[in-house]
């Protein structure tokens, strides 16, 4: 399937409307030929502001929503799938968290024993939230070079504020985390000596008092 601004040139027949945006369009270099989106040639017509503006702007929709038709039913489900990429993954995560919950409340049974041990749950609940923020650190990098710059600029006005309590909660966890282990290095009892080990007393530093001899 052809990119929109080749298409648009190459219709056959167009109509009045579609003949006058032709017309616009041609003669000028800066059309968006590059680009499918539609909010870029609407762009250039209301950059120029013609007399026929209007009409420009409704011959420009209605021949993109053939274009996209054509499109679609060229290339079957790819489109269609591709438009809805973000809400596949999303369900997909959260088929396969349920999964999991599953798997630990029902299946395994050492799950609530390991869950039982402050350690081991200090240490997962540090492990997963420490994975999420930095996976939604990196899922927004990412959308930065990807998204176009206008999605982007919303989209990240949103993913701001959530990182912002995202990052401040992951802070806690960690200091409390970190802090408490440091805490429990230094209150363990040092190592036992292998006289110690085996029973016996330890040596005194204090020297033995002598013993008089018998007369």
């Amino acid at each position: 399937m052809p990119d929109f601004a080749y298409w648009l040139r190459t219709r056959p027949n167009p109509d009045p409307d579609t003949a006058a945006l032709l017309a616009f369009a041609d003669p000028r270099s800066d059309w968006p030929w590059w680009t499918d989106r539609l909010a870029d040639y609407i762009a250039i017509i209301q950059a120029a502001n013609p007399p026929n503006k209007d009409v420009l702007i409704t011959a420009l929709g209605i021949n993109y929503g053939r274009w996209g038709s054509e499109r679609t039913q060229s290339q079957g489900m790819l489109p269609k799938i591709g438009d809805h990429l973000g809400t596949f993954f999303l369900a997909l995560f959260g088929l396969i968290v349920a999964i999991a919950i599953c798997y630990g409340l029902f299946i395994n049974q050492n799950f609530f024993k390991l869950m039982a041990d402050i350690g081991q749950a200090r240490g997962l609940i540090t492990f997963l939230f420490a994975f999420s923020t930095i996976a939604i650190i990196l899922l927004v990098a990412i959308t930065t070079f990807w998204m176009p710059k206008e999605d982007v600029q919303i989209r990240f006005e949103k993913a701001k504020d959530l990182l912002t309590i995202v990052i401040g909660v992951l802070g806690t966890i960690l200091g409390f985390y970190f802090g408490s282990l440091t805490v429990s290095e230094r209150q363990a009892p040092p190592p036992a000596t292998p006289a110690q080990a085996v029973g016996s007393p330890p040596a005194s530093n204090v020297p033995a008092t002598p013993v008089a001899p018998p007369r």
